[in-house]
């Protein structure tokens, strides 16, 4: 079950939306913390007019293969995907809520 739940991943779970973000391979990993703010920017824009999102790295491990479909330059590879659509709130994957470390469990604020 957690394989095939998995797999929808590839299909979006089904959201009318997939986005791909594309980053050049000579970044470095400063360069890969402002997509993943870009991305978050974007999840959050989303959610706030009710569009629900989906941040997939799956799609990174099929970069070699999407950059070939894309027609990506040498130095570009495919970052990571996103899934935009609108939840199903019955759905019972969408209910699943796991256990969560609080936040004196695992930040340490400083000066505050």
């Amino acid at each position: 079950g957690r394989l095939k739940q998995f797999m929808r991943n590839y299909e979006f779970f089904g959201a009318p939306v997939g986005m791909f973000f594309v980053i050049d391979k000579r970044m470095g990993y400063c360069q890969w913390a402002h997509m993943g703010m870009f991305m978050q920017s974007i999840a959050l824009a989303a959610l706030e007019r009710g569009v629900s999102n989906c941040m997939q790295e799956c799609w990174a491990t099929l970069h070699t293969p999407l950059a070939a479909h894309f027609g990506l330059g040498e130095t570009e590879m495919i970052y990571c995907g996103m899934a935009l659509g609108y939840a199903d709130a019955s759905a019972p994957i969408n209910t699943l809520r796991s256990e969560r470390a609080g936040v004196d469990e695992i930040a340490e604020f400083r000066g505050f």
